[in-house]
């Protein structure tokens, strides 16, 4: 049985493999940050500041990239549809769905990334003032 990740991904096109690659990449960031604030003294508050906003940005950066995996995706159903005409509706989906997979997971990353983003910067704003 084929994995159904694999599967997923290997129906948003080559942008929903750069966003797999970029989801992975803010999860770093954020156990890197949680260690970071478990185990920060004062100076390094606000090089964690900078490191936190970085979770912010790759999540921006994964949304651009599934706006431009709908393009993509677009471009593919009207190739597709200009060599088939509408006798092969599978064919005009697929490039359809790339279009919906990408632009839905670029919003979800980003929406989990301001999550992430808020939930650390709260608590970097309490541990500064529980400092003062």
């Amino acid at each position: 049985m084929e994995n159904i990740f694999f599967r997923f991904v290997s129906m948003g096109g080559p942008f929903l493999w750069l966003q797999a690659l970029l989801s992975l990449v803010i999860l770093v960031l954020t156990l890197f940050n949680v260690l970071r604030l478990l185990g920060v003294g004062e100076l390094g508050m606000a090089r964690l500041g900078r490191s936190v906003d970085a979770i912010l940005f790759w999540g921006a950066v994964t949304a651009v990239i599934g706006f431009m995996g709908t393009w993509s995706g677009l471009l593919l159903a009207f190739r597709l549809m200009a060599r088939y005409g509408l006798s092969k509706p599978q064919a005009l989906f697929m490039g359809i769905s790339e279009a919906h997979i990408t632009t839905a997971v670029g919003l979800g990353i980003l929406l989990i990334a301001g999550f992430l983003w808020l939930g650390l910067r709260a608590w970097i704003e309490r541990r500064k003032a529980a400092a003062a």
